[in-house]
């Protein structure tokens, strides 16, 4: 059974929208561990579609049958 892929045409089910190679590179990435089972750390400034990266990994097996709980932590500012 083939899996669907989280994509098309840049616009996917998790509100990441787009089609730059940037955002394409993100959504192969993601496809490639998607079934991992281990952590994973996501990281960039704010407002760059973290969560919903975080959301797109925890919707696939076998993450989807567990609780989503996205937390944030700032680990330094310069400000």
């Amino acid at each position: 059974m083939q899996q669907q892929p989280l994509f098309e045409g840049g616009l996917t089910q998790f509100g990441l929208v787009g089609d730059s190679p940037q955002l394409q590179g993100v959504l192969r990435t993601i496809e490639k561990v998607k079934t991992n089972d281990s952590p994973a750390l996501i990281v960039g400034e704010s407002g760059v579609g973290k969560e919903l990266v975080a959301r797109a990994l925890h919707a696939a097996p076998p993450c989807a049958t567990r609780n989503f709980s996205p937390w944030t932590r700032l680990l330094w500012s310069d400000r």
